[in-house]
């Protein structure tokens, strides 16, 4: 069963919410997809949205979360020496077009993956990703603009005796494991 969750009535959501306070009757699940969510929230808040939808996983269960690639659009503003394109900042700050529209904060892997650690989940996998953005101009004229997308899958594992990685100051890289504890 595929459950959407959105706070926009207009893109007619199985579930009517705020992603960061999904009501808990609605079980676990197998899989939590957030993309392009995690940036629209307040950067004080997405440590307690991590650890919620971490709440929402089974034993086993995985986090898929892609993100804008700060680390990757600072270095694209570093070259731009003047100009920089439109792509760049709809990358950094979001379209701005609604409410949600603004990203409130931003991501590099390092950050992303401390924070996946702390909200108790085992980072599989973490790598920077192409993908396009698409607007839509006033006059209905489309723009697209290449970028670089975080791409993220984390597992909800048990740990006996403790947490996953936090205070641990520990970071495995992808692929690797250590003996089934949390990295």
């Amino acid at each position: 069963t595929i459950v959407r969750v959105d706070v926009d009535p207009e893109t007619q959501p199985h579930l009517l919410c705020d992603v960061r306070e999904l009501p808990t009757d609605i079980g676990e699940f197998d899989v939590v997809v957030a993309s392009h969510i995690l940036e629209h929230l307040p950067r004080l808040e997405v440590g307690a949205a991590l650890a919620h939808w971490a709440a929402c996983l089974k034993m086993g269960g995985r986090l898929q979360l892609m993100v804008p690639d700060l680390g990757w659009a600072a270095k694209q503003l570093m070259r731009a020496q003047g100009v920089v394109e439109a792509g760049i900042l709809l990358h950094i700050y979001g379209d701005q077009g609604n409410e949600w529209g603004f990203h409130r904060c931003g991501f590099t892997a390092l950050l992303l993956r401390a924070l996946l650690q702390q909200a108790g989940l085992w980072v599989e996998r973490l790598e920077s990703l192409p993908y396009q953005i698409v607007t839509t101009g006033e006059d209905g004229s489309k723009s697209t603009y290449d970028a670089k997308q975080l791409v993220a899958q984390a597992i909800k594992m048990e740990v006996p005796g403790g947490d996953c990685g936090a205070g641990e100051g520990r970071a495995a890289r992808a692929g690797e494991t250590d003996g089934g504890r949390c990295a």
